[in-house]
């Protein structure tokens, strides 16, 4: 049976999945993600490499490599804008790995190297194993350092005119918000993304607010990341809940948004962050029923990634099958 890699390049670690054409799961590894091109590409190329190995006589199976990556990739694999790895901005992709990657695949008559958003790798990774299998349209959002996503329309990725789509972590939510690092203010990302789940305790904490919170990230407010806002959660702690609430509340807005506009069959929420989806996403569904529009036959299913914070390097490996276009 026909074997691909699959890399997701997330802001903080680096996912690599070795995957059979029937979406069973042989090997993975994580590494460190770096905002530094060369590191970047070294530790794409050792993940692979390190695969690669770990596939022993099954490497003779292997047929193709994709790599999920945060931002806009345009068609010539360019990565144009990384606003959350912005030093890797600007790197050509696709030439870099097929010229470091060229020997896992030298001498093979089919062969597949894909790179693309990690927002559709997510999608098409839900879209050939997951939440969206047999749907038409849906639309799956990844929570992770910051927020992508990958529409399918009609069975397909959407693309868009320029190869841009997807990028829903962008979509301006408070024209009064925070400075994102894309440059606009006020983007959703701010809000439902790791980054910004840690920025909200910070400015509670500076409001003398968050004590719990800040004792759990070590008495310094500046270290405080997601997972200690939902730890504080978790203990009972009610400034704790007062966050997750405003997460839930601007996640259900999002959510409501993307509705109008595309009219999907399901949400499905996938990325690191859904570890802790049993806290928000009861909320989250509070919220965007009393938020959307319509009932009934418009109803739109909300559900958690079945891949979990697999799915982008699932994804890209379902791409390099040629299981989804």
């Amino acid at each position: 049976m026909s074997v691909a890699l699959g890399l997701d390049v997330g802001g903080t670690k680096i996912l690599a999945i070795a995957v059979s054409g029937d979406g069973t799961v042989i090997n993975e590894i994580r590494v460190k993600s770096s905002n530094s091109r060369k590191r970047l590409l070294d530790s794409l190329e050792g993940a692979t490499a390190m695969l690669v190995e770990s596939l022993g006589s099954r490497a003779e199976e292997l047929v193709g490599i994709g790599v999920g990556v945060p931002g806009l990739l345009d068609s010539h694999g360019v990565l144009e804008e990384a606003p959350n790895l912005p030093a890797v901005s600007g790197t050509p992709m696709t030439g870099e790995l097929s010229r470091r990657l060229g020997h896992v695949f030298e001498r093979r008559e089919r062969f597949r190297l894909v790179v693309d958003n990690d927002g559709m790798c997510s999608a098409a990774g839900e879209n050939a194993f997951g939440a969206a299998q047999g749907l038409s349209d849906a639309i799956v959002i990844t929570l992770g350092t910051g927020v992508g996503g990958g529409v399918i329309a009609g069975g397909q990725l959407l693309r868009g005119g320029r190869g841009f789509a997807g990028e829903i972590g962008h979509m301006v939510v408070n024209v009064d918000g925070p400075l994102c690092p894309c440059g606009r203010h006020g983007c959703w990302e701010q809000y439902v993304s790791g980054g910004g789940h840690a920025r909200l305790a910070r400015e509670a904490a500076l409001a003398g607010k968050a004590t719990r919170i800040v004792e759990i990230a070590g008495g310094n407010a500046e270290a405080i990341r997601s997972e200690h806002i939902f730890e504080a959660a978790r203990a009972g702690d009610l400034e704790a809940w007062g966050i997750v609430d405003v997460i839930s509340r601007y996640l259900a807005l999002g959510l409501a948004n993307l509705v109008e506009v595309l009219d999907p069959l399901a949400l499905i929420l996938g990325g690191g962050i859904i570890r802790d989806g049993d806290l928000f996403m009861p909320l989250t569904k509070k919220y965007f029923e009393q938020t959307r529009r319509g009932k009934g036959e418009r109803a739109v299913s909300v559900r958690s990634a079945e891949l979990g914070d697999r799915s982008g390097a699932i994804g890209a490996a379902a791409l390099a099958l040629g299981l989804v276009v």
